[in-house]
């Protein structure tokens, strides 16, 4: 998943932006970023990213991805800022973040998730359970597959206007 979000206030409870229907895993993304899946509501993460993946069988990884300093979410307050969340659940079966092209030093272990993760949730963005984000979305996507680090800062660069 992939799109720039600029964030204007993160004093909100509860809110990150939400993309449902099929995606199969869930991500409280600190209020900047999307949540597919199922179900969230953990809340704001000043260091980083709370990812959570589950499949049907109900094996789960779950944690915060915390940011690198310099690309935590107080410190980009009022930017457009380019993230890309990437599952890769085929070949290093970890998920990595990117911000504004640099991958993140850490990431989230997924290898126990191996069943399916496909769902039938709607589609939403930018609220969850009554909460809104104050911010705005743009250039959102997302691939049916991992993308390597290459295709990532690609993406970011062709993007930059």
């Amino acid at each position: 998943m992939i799109g720039w979000a600029k964030i204007l206030d993160v004093t909100y409870p509860l809110t990150t932006f939400a993309a449902r229907k099929g995606f199969g895993c869930y991500f409280g993304p600190s209020r900047q970023g999307w949540v597919p899946g199922w179900s969230t509501g953990h809340g704001y993460q000043a260091k980083g990213l709370y990812v959570c993946i589950r499949d049907k069988e109900n094996r789960k990884a779950d944690k915060t991805i915390v940011f690198d300093t310099g690309f935590q979410p107080p410190q980009l307050i009022g930017q457009w800022v380019h993230y890309a969340v990437v599952f890769d659940r085929e070949q290093q079966q970890e998920v990595f973040v990117y911000i504004n092209g640099k991958k993140q030093s850490n990431t989230l272990d997924i290898s126990a998730v191996k069943g399916s993760v496909n769902n039938n949730k709607p589609l939403e963005f930018g609220s969850l359970h009554g909460w809104k984000t104050k911010g705005t979305l743009d250039e959102y996507r997302v691939y049916n597959k991992a993308l390597d680090e290459f295709e990532v800062a690609a993406v970011y660069k062709n993007h930059l206007v």
